[in-house]
């Protein structure tokens, strides 16, 4: 989905504010930690505030597109993550994440991976 390329797009700029824009008013994001059920963020504020915390600690994070490929109004995404840890040593994990797509806007995004280190 072009929706999801763009919100991608943008996230890799770290742009929160236009990240919003993307998001319905009741955006449910779970997020893959902690494991094993992940985090589960209702409403764009919060959302975006989950999503500042995580840029805060995970410095020039940068989601690579490894396949993209839609259903219906559900688009998923495989990718590969890249990001600096506290003591600026590179990590990466791969995961999956599936958006719901609804008038327009991402109205859920649910995160799986990889890896014990994100």
């Amino acid at each position: 989905s072009r929706l999801v390329l763009e919100f991608i797009e943008v996230l890799n700029q770290q742009e929160i504010s236009k990240m919003l824009n993307f998001l319905s008013a009741d955006c449910i994001f779970e997020a893959a930690e902690p494991a094993p059920h992940g985090t589960v963020y209702r409403g764009k504020e919060v959302i975006g505030q989950a999503w500042q915390q995580t840029f805060a600690q995970k410095e020039q994070l940068h989601f690579e597109i490894e396949q993209l490929f839609g259903m219906g109004n559900r688009c998923v995404v495989c990718y590969r993550l890249k990001w600096l840890d506290a003591q600026r040593e590179q990590k990466t994990l791969r995961g999956v994440e599936i958006f719901k797509i609804k008038e327009g806007f991402i109205v859920e995004q649910l995160s799986y991976v990889k890896s014990e280190v994100f």
